[in-house]
């Protein structure tokens, strides 16, 4: 499937569904896609009862850490097996837990933000900063040091986003939102008659 490899880190008490884009699969007809099956596994483990091409996790927690794909077969190609590229689920329970720093301990402005995220805290010694979106995707990892560091997030998509330090035996989290402003073109119409005659770039109607 066009299904890429993905690995998904959220908080314990989140519900998560899982898909399979099946839809591009080359096929001898349009219709043979209604005889596809689907079962899912979790660290090679069938699911028992996961037969559609979706998948859903109510409640997760630790436990529902592990590696998922699918497999879609179909009685018309009874020789061939489709298997769905691996979704890694890891539950961190400290993602959980809202803004878990206080502004004493980690400020991060400005606060929604465009292009650059400031990072002010207590000195960091090599701490590993990890950037989630809301669908607990890592996007972003970089090392820190020292109280104030520069985080460039002109790459991200306008959304909310969870930042998460780890120095030594110490986790902070904070969320902030990434705003792109929107790039509008304008055209020139030139009226006249009928016939588009293009000159220079532009199309006169004559």
């Amino acid at each position: 499937t066009p299904d890429q490899p993905e690995t998904i880190v959220v908080g314990t008490a989140q519900n998560l569904n899982f898909t399979v884009d099946d839809d591009n699969i080359n096929r001898e007809a349009q219709n043979q896609a209604m005889n596809n099956e689907y079962q899912w596994y979790k660290d090679n483990v069938a699911i028992t009862g996961s037969n559609s091409a979706n998948y859903t996790i109510t409640n997760t927690q630790v436990s529902d850490s592990g590696d998922y794909f699918c497999e879609i077969t179909n009685s018309i190609l009874p020789d061939l097996t489709i298997v769905r590229a691996p979704i890694t689920l890891l539950i961190d329970p400290s993602l959980s837990v809202i803004d878990m720093a206080t502004d004493t301990e980690l400020s991060i402005y400005p606060n929604p933000t465009k292009n650059w995220l400031n990072i002010k805290s207590d000195a960091l010694t090599d701490a590993k900063l990890s950037i989630y979106d809301i669908n607990g995707r890592l996007v972003i990892t970089q090392n820190l040091e020292g109280n104030l560091n520069a985080l460039n997030v002109e790459q991200l998509q306008s959304g909310t986003y969870i930042l998460k330090i780890e120095d030594h035996n110490k986790i902070q989290i904070k969320r902030f939102i990434s705003i792109k402003t929107k790039k509008y073109t304008s055209s020139i119409i030139l009226k006249g008659c009928h016939k588009k005659t293009p000159y220079n770039g532009y199309f006169f109607v004559q």
